[in-house]
C-alpha cells in the first residue's frame, strides 16, 4: 500500500467553487479508481481545536492506494483531469522544465508515509 498526505490551498474568494469541485473529484475517484482504497478530503474546522490556527483555505488529503499502479492511475486520471479543469481555483506555482520554459501547476505539498502504529475503529452505530 502507498499512503500519501497532501495539502493544497484554495484561492481566496474561490472557496465555494473549489469545495464543490473537490466533492465531485472525490466522487469520481470513488467511482473510477478501484485501486484507491482511501480518498479523504478535509478542510479546517475553524470552530474546532486547532494549534496553530490554520488558514481556512487549506485542503488536506489522506490517500491510500493499493499499489504503484493505482497511484499512477490516479495521478494520470482523475487528478490530471481535475487540474486541467479547476487549476484556477487553487494556488499555483511555476515549474521550470529542463529547456528553461515553465508551466503553471498546482502548488501541492505531499508526503508518502509508512504506517508505524494505530488502528481504524468504526464509529458507533447509535
Amino acid at each position: 500500500m502507498i499512503t500519501i498526505i497532501g495539502q493544497w490551498n484554495m484561492k481566496p474568494g474561490k472557496e465555494a467553487e473549489a469545495l464543490k469541485a473537490l466533492k465531485k473529484l472525490a466522487a469520481v475517484v470513488k467511482k473510477n479508481e478501484p485501486g484507491t482504497l482511501f480518498y479523504l478530503v478535509h478542510v479546517p474546522d475553524m470552530k474546532g481545536f486547532n494549534q496553530p490556527t490554520p488558514s481556512p483555505t487549506v485542503v488536506s488529503f489522506y490517500e491510500v492506494y493499493k499499489d504503484a499502479a493505482a497511484l499512477t492511475a490516479h495521478v494520470t486520471g482523475a487528478f490530471s483531469a481535475f487540474k486541467a479543469k479547476h487549476k484556477d481555483l487553487f494556488l499555483t506555482m511555476r515549474v521550470y522544465l529542463p529547456d528553461g520554459t515553465f508551466v503553471e501547476d498546482l502548488y501541492v505539498t505531499g508526503n508518502s508515509v509508512k504506517r508505524l502504529a494505530g488502528f481504524v475503529r468504526p464509529a458507533s452505530a447509535k
